[in-house]
């Protein structure tokens, strides 16, 4: 599969969107890229990390929760979610909001 939009939730410091991003920039130029986190402060962090490395994403300033799960609902590929402050079935819960519907949410954890 090839993605065309992919996310990650709660972006902290942007590395991991960052890291998405540098492993799929040599697939395809058409991926489009979504970073959330509440916290501003996050955000910006995220975005210079991005910019450092030469990537672009829409980062958004939300709660997940807070709707915008509904605006991107069906739309992501890839979503990553790296917060061990979630509980893993929230996580789902969240996760399964944004994939198409039939697609399964796969879980790595440590």
């Amino acid at each position: 599969m090839q993605p065309r939009f992919c996310m990650e939730v709660g972006c902290g410091s942007g590395y991991v969107i960052t890291s998405l991003a540098t492993m799929l920039r040599h697939e395809s130029s058409a991926v489009q890229y979504f970073a959330t986190d509440i916290n501003p402060h996050a955000v910006e962090t995220t975005s210079a990390t991005l910019e450092a490395h030469g990537l672009q994403a829409e980062i958004i300033c939300t709660d997940i929760a807070s709707g915008i799960g509904k605006r991107l609902s069906g739309m992501m590929d890839v979503i990553v979610v790296n917060p061990p402050y979630v509980p893993t079935q929230r996580k789902k819960l969240v996760i399964k909001e944004l994939l198409p519907p039939g697609q399964e949410v796969r879980m790595v954890e440590r």
